[in-house]
């Protein structure tokens, strides 16, 4: 309900004005470089130090086949005749193709995350190249939008606690005990690779980088990284880390567009 209008909007009036004033592509690009890095180097150390840790986890196989989801799906048992067979392209041929939504509406129906910010980003960079006046009236929607849905977030992060306890009774009474262990030892796992992607990669990046002093940064990091700790999600944590830039001195469009970008990123 939130994900899309939140990051379209953004990025289309991010993109749009950063287009506009023709400033920011080298912060905007180093942003991306970081925040792909970063992303890349938390994953691979996850891979590696998860995976042994998790391979010792004994679950249940009972209470694992209660959480996998019903499917209806059956084969048809049809012979698909030789001229019906079309040739597939290759993976990353297909990827390329995928990018480009044949209909948006159906990208933004199915969940399609990557194809609806490339339409975004294209029409933010088509935006900006429309007369000042109609660029101007158009932004001042897309800006309302963008805010709207940041004080939505806000409102349902403020009860998200209250869901997650009532999803959590149910699940908890049909499995009882006999996924508590795995559980735990996920929670753990998460928590630690957290803490010491954030201490090792991070913290340094960041301080030494931004020539920032430690307890400014952290001060400037902590409430985003509070959200998306509990939250587990940096698509809620956007709106703290959006009024945290802002509370930093940078102008709206680095915050707005580099935010969302680096929020696109690790979502996708």
């Amino acid at each position: 309900m939130t994900v899309i209008p939140l990051v379209t909007s953004m990025l289309v009036a991010g993109v749009a004005s950063v287009g506009a004033t023709g400033a920011l592509r080298r912060a905007a690009a180093r942003a991306a470089v970081i925040a792909l890095a970063l992303i890349t180097v938390a994953a691979v150390a996850s891979a590696v130090i998860a995976q042994p840790i998790l391979a010792r986890v004994a679950i249940d196989r009972t209470a694992a086949e209660a959480l996998r989801p019903q499917t209806t799906a059956a084969l048809s048992g049809r012979v698909i005749p030789a001229a019906e067979v079309r040739p597939v392209p290759s993976p990353v041929a297909q990827w390329l193709i995928d990018l480009v939504p044949p209909n948006i509406i159906k990208a933004v129906a199915d969940d399609a995350m990557l194809p609806v910010i490339v339409f975004a980003l294209l029409f933010g960079l088509a935006l900006a190249r429309v007369g000042d006046e109609r660029r101007a009236a158009v932004l001042r929607v897309v800006e309302g939008i963008a805010e709207t849905m940041q004080r939505l977030v806000g409102a349902i992060l403020a009860l998200a606690p209250i869901g997650v306890f009532a999803l959590a009774v149910p699940l908890a009474s049909r499995l009882g005990y006999a996924i508590g262990g795995a559980v735990a030892a996920y929670l753990i796992l998460v928590v630690v690779l957290t803490v010491a992607a954030v201490a090792l990669m991070l913290y340094p990046l960041g301080i030494i980088g931004g020539g920032m002093r430690p307890r400014a940064f952290m001060a400037f990091c902590a409430p985003a990284q509070a959200v998306a700790f509990s939250a587990r999600s940096s698509l809620a944590a956007l709106p703290a880390m959006v009024e945290s830039a802002e509370r930093a001195g940078f102008p709206p469009i680095v915050s707005s567009f580099i935010g969302v970008r680096t929020t696109s990123l690790s979502g996708v």
